[in-house]
């Protein structure tokens, strides 16, 4: 069983495809190519997995309250991955929703006002900061944005050290951390991303608005 498998590279699918021989139902594998957080794209079929008449499509979206999944949808996350091998993947554009209400909250703003801006919106939460998420995009902005967080007294817990249980902290880190959790309330700082292709970068800020639940706080440091 597979999750994320958007993200695993052709070789790795080669290898699970070994592991699993040609048994009947040798391979559950679950991915959305949307939320595709690394460079590249392949077919199944590239690695010898052929699920044409056998995939699914799942098309209800139950993590996300409407809010935040009419804020994700202005993403051009383009779909690199081919899901059922060749046909047209689905996208958030196409899902339904369950989940009503939700809140979004934005922000722009200089480098210099970024501080006061992220404490605002840290102690504006309408959740508890423990069940909450700052999500950058640079390894870098991780260790700024805790510092800056601790400079206000605000306690943080980096995902790398987030083992998922009940904590006071509010955590901390990279889309790539963050991908596959989710969180009742995130705070999303775009402050550099680094030479990344649009393509890729939309679908990071894809993958960084819907791991909120219910309510999502949009940062955006502007470019001098």
């Amino acid at each position: 069983m597979v999750d994320e498998v958007q993200d695993i590279t052709l070789t790795g699918l080669r290898l699970l495809r070994e592991l699993a021989g040609d048994g009947p139902d040798g391979l559950l594998l679950v991915g959305d190519g949307q939320q595709q957080v690394y460079p590249g794209g392949w077919r199944l079929s590239d690695a010898g997995i052929p699920v044409q008449g056998r995939g699914e499509v799942l098309r209800v979206n139950y993590r996300n309250r409407a809010a935040i999944v009419d804020f994700a949808r202005r993403f051009d996350a383009v779909n690199q991955v081919d899901d059922l091998d060749g046909d047209r993947g689905y996208t958030l554009e196409q899902a339904s929703n369950t989940n009503t209400g939700g809140t979004v909250r934005s922000w722009r703003g200089p480098e210099r006002e970024l501080g006061a801006a992220l404490v605002r919106a840290v102690n504006e939460l309408p959740v508890p900061v423990g069940n909450a998420a700052v999500i950058v995009f640079a390894k870098n902005d991780v260790e700024h944005c805790v510092k800056l967080l601790s400079a206000a007294g605000i306690l943080s817990l980096r995902l790398e050290h987030y083992e998922g249980g009940p904590d006071e902290r509010l955590k901390i880190g990279t889309v790539h951390r963050a991908k596959g959790l989710d969180f009742q309330a995130v705070l999303a700082v775009r402050r550099s991303v680094g030479t990344l292709e649009q393509p890729v970068l939309e679908r990071q800020y894809l993958v960084a608005a819907t791991r909120a639940r219910d309510h999502l706080w949009w940062g955006v440091v502007e470019q001098s």
